[in-house]
């Protein structure tokens, strides 16, 4: 089995174990749909290519508004305001720096 399979497996049988949690159980469908989509749409290099570009666009996106101040003042991002976007944005880029693309 591959990897995808067998983190699919895994979440399978954390389902059976904790079934009667409704919301561990929607948290662990979620992530064996995202883990589908990875089976079928990341089939070939082009299709990963693409993706890490996406990835790097996105730190692009993220550290040309960091430079440009637009958030300094009562913005929504590392504003003096904490908000569900700082955290958002500090989980994915920490995720991404984990696999090497946080630039």
């Amino acid at each position: 089995k591959g990897s995808v399979d067998r983190k699919i497996a895994h979440l399978q049988s954390l389902i059976q174990q904790h079934g009667h949690d409704p919301l561990l159980a929607h948290v662990y469908n979620s992530k064996i749909q995202a883990l589908e989509w990875v089976k079928t749409d990341m089939k070939t290099h082009a299709d990963v290519a693409e993706a890490v570009d996406t990835c790097h666009r996105f730190v692009q996106e993220v550290d040309a508004e960091l430079i440009s101040g637009a958030f300094s003042e009562g913005g929504w991002l590392c504003s003096r305001s904490f908000t569900l976007a700082d955290i958002g944005v500090g989980v994915v880029l920490d995720r991404l720096n984990d696999l090497g693309l946080g630039g």
